[in-house]
């Protein structure tokens, strides 16, 4: 999906003579003006004296500014503030960090060190790569760039299809860790500079524990922790880094879930580890487990559609009620899971335009006939922000039932591609087996002692609210998390003339 969505902003921008080579690269912007649209192109680190300086020590307290964790959007610079955005220099607090562990599928270098350049803080960057000559480039780039950058590329399958899509940061602070978990690539215009797009963002600050209480010592772990530890090695992330987050105290996680996609093909034993499977499992953790006649309500915001399929939703409607894997799963009831992508008249129309829509996507080999078939007009809405104008590229769904709320937050989109494909073993007895191309992380983050709890469903619908059916109301969830775009959301049929999704 994401090697087409290249390959189509090339082909619209051919007349500029973009390169795309064989495999995203690391990204750089352009130094002029621009659509927020990235370059795509090898980066070629500048060796400058700025990037061979010593760096100062880090002293002074750092504060615990999220200690159970908040979600926010990206700011926006066409936008006043209202304290739910948030801006990279806060984020990453560059006064302060030490080391910056930072994972992305797009990287513009430029735009990263303008606000934690290497001489700043040790970098430790994860990054798409699927051949071995293209790793070693981007090893010697960086080495020749600062001897403080290291790289890591997790395994992936060879041939078309499957990218490191995750989006994560560890960032470690004399008094603490920040762990960050954005919808946002590390470019400009995702976290809101150019004022066309934005994003959503988790992050929590985790206390440093005494020294007697680090390491094996540490008795504070979490199944977040536990997860989030082995994703980092499925990741071939570098034991230090995996043992040096073994020195904070994770016991505010509770109400946390580290959900991920490890790409690949998994056994049954394993594949309950990784994708939906994880996610059913996590929903479960977190006691948040509904009947199949229980109220739920899904609304899933994406940045990418790629090849629709209703099992897709089958399995994120059940995973997201707590149900593992199976061969026939329950059908995802009409309106219950409502996914949010933009129109082409929504992104015409928007501040920024069809320009900066450029990572948007959805797959254009998408059956015509299919967009206007019930299935896809009771599945899509148009995806509007809420803050007038802007384009959205979080991932997130929001999922009420009667007595609890709870939020996805990460770098899935509703795809296969990000959460699986479960095939059954044929034989009696056989383990099932989930295959994914991408790897993605998230957090899943349960609202506690939410109000205006749902009515019951016969009450819900004569009150004639919009797929509603007796779940928890949105203003019972003001203060805890942004609502980013509009619920219900209009159906792409609204009006009686059909829209189309935005294929660029």
């Amino acid at each position: 999906m994401e090697a087409e969505r290249l390959a189509r902003i090339a082909k619209k921008r051919g007349a500029e003579e973009v390169s795309i080579p064989a495999e995203p690269p690391v990204k750089i912007r352009r130094t002029s003006p621009a659509p927020a649209k990235p370059e795509t192109r090898p980066v070629t680190p500048p060796k400058s004296a700025a990037t061979r300086q010593t760096p100062a020590p880090k002293t002074g307290f750092t504060t615990i500014k999220y200690p159970t964790g908040a979600i926010k959007r990206t700011v926006s610079s066409n936008h006043d503030r209202d304290g739910s955005d948030i801006t990279l220099s806060e984020v990453l607090e560059p006064e302060s960090v030490s080391i910056a562990v930072i994972s992305t599928w797009q990287l513009d270098t430029r735009y990263l060190f303008s606000i934690l350049p290497p001489s700043s803080a040790k970098l430790y960057l994860i990054m798409h790569s699927k051949h071995a000559t293209d790793q070693a480039t981007w090893r010697r780039e960086a080495a020749e760039m600062s001897s403080r950058i290291r790289l890591c590329f997790p395994p992936l399958s060879p041939g078309p299809g499957g990218v490191m899509h995750s989006k994560l940061m560890l960032l470690s602070h004399p008094t603490k860790l920040r762990i960050v978990v954005p919808s946002a690539n590390m470019m400009d215009y995702d976290w809101g500079e150019t004022g066309f797009m934005e994003n959503v963002i988790f992050l929590i600050d985790l206390p440093r524990l005494p020294e007697e209480r680090q390491g094996n010592q540490n008795d504070t772990l979490t199944p977040f922790a536990l997860d989030l530890i082995e994703y980092l090695q499925a990741q071939t992330v570098d034991q230090s880094v995996r043992d040096s987050v073994l020195k904070f105290d994770f016991s505010q996680t509770a109400h946390l879930a580290f959900v991920n996609t490890v790409a690949g093909a998994h056994t049954e034993s394993e594949a309950l580890k990784t994708g939906f499977p994880q996610l059913a499992g996590a929903v479960r953790q977190l006691g948040l487990a509904t009947q199949s006649n229980e109220a739920i309500q899904i609304d899933y915001a994406a940045g990418s559609i790629g090849k629709i399929d209703s099992r897709i939703f089958a399995d994120l409607y059940n995973a997201f009620r707590g149900v593992g894997p199976s061969t026939t799963p329950s059908p995802a009831p009409p309106d219950n899971i409502r996914v949010h992508f933009p129109s082409h008249e929504t992104v015409n129309s928007s501040m920024g335009g069809s320009d900066s829509a450029g990572t948007l996507f959805f797959a254009p080999q998408t059956d015509k006939n299919f967009m206007h078939s019930e299935n896809f007009l009771d599945r899509f809405r148009d995806a509007r922000s809420t803050r007038s104008g802007l384009l959205s590229h979080a991932k997130m769904a929001l999922v009420r039932t009667k007595n609890h709320a709870f939020v996805y937050v990460g770098s899935a989109n509703a795809s296969q591609a990000a959460w699986g494909k479960w095939v059954q073993g044929k034989r009696k007895g056989a383990e099932g087996k989930l295959t994914a191309a991408n790897w993605e992380c998230g957090v899943l983050i349960r609202l506690d002692d939410v109000e205006n709890k749902g009515q019951d469903s016969a009450t819900a619908k004569e009150s004639g609210k919009d797929g509603e059916h007796g779940v928890v109301e949105l203003k019972g969830l003001e203060g805890k998390v942004p609502l980013m775009f509009e619920i219900p959301g209009k159906r792409y049929d609204d009006g009686g003339v059909p829209r189309k999704p935005w294929m660029g």
